[in-house]
């Protein structure tokens, strides 16, 4: 799984089941937040809350 993919897995976990447009532009932020993790801390994040990467 690459880089960008992990990102936007926990991204979508974070925002699962709220499909408003307020949402959609909270989680375009947070993804792009995650991909300028390393591979160390998304893999550090998703383990916190339980994301099976």
């Amino acid at each position: 799984m690459t880089k960008e993919q992990r990102a936007q897995k926990i991204a979508r976990e974070f925002y699962k089941g709220k499909g408003k447009l307020e949402s959609f532009h909270a989680f375009q932020c947070i993804r792009s937040y995650f991909y300028d993790l390393s591979m160390d801390n998304l893999e550090g994040i998703a383990g916190q809350h339980g994301i099976n990467i």
